[in-house]
């Protein structure tokens, strides 16, 4: 079975991830990037899904979303 899930991307470079402007979406990424001059370590970045029902505020900090990295794991618990 095919199952369509829209995806919204927010990246930032800071520690706050504001969310302005939300399109319609079911999952939202939210990116922390991080690097050096014009250098960025996506190895070190950290990104986070949250289900558009668990978005309840309109920025976020990377220790607010503990538990919502991306991994297999949370891949599935949103598009099983």
């Amino acid at each position: 079975m095919n199952i369509f899930k829209a995806i919204q991307v927010k990246t930032t470079i800071k520690n706050l991830i504001s969310l302005p402007n939300l399109k319609e979406y079911h999952v939202l990424a939210l990116v922390f990037l991080e690097g050096e001059n014009d250098s960025i370590f996506l190895e070190e970045s950290s990104v986070f899904l949250l289900k558009k029902s668990d978005v309840v505020k309109n920025s976020y900090r990377i220790n607010e979303l503990l538990g919502n990295e991306l991994s297999k794991e949370r891949l599935e618990e949103l598009f099983s």
